[in-house]
């Protein structure tokens, strides 16, 4: 499962697909993930920023 940590606007204006919207107030960090029992927990390095960079497809939702 893919978790997006980001501000629900952030997400809205471009997120990977499949992404699931979970913003940080909920969850703090990759740490407490794991102290959940998540086994494979990865923080995406240079997050959404070298996502889109790197030309990587994003899913935008309607701006009104």
């Amino acid at each position: 499962m893919l978790v997006d940590v980001r501000e629900s606007a952030e997400f809205e204006h471009g997120h990977i697909g499949g992404a699931h919207l979970v913003q940080r107030g909920i969850i703090e960090a990759a740490a407490v993930l794991q102290m959940m029992g998540f086994k494979k927990v990865l923080n995406l390095a240079g997050g959404i920023v070298r996502w889109a960079a790197e030309g990587r497809p994003q899913v935008r939702e309607a701006e009104y």
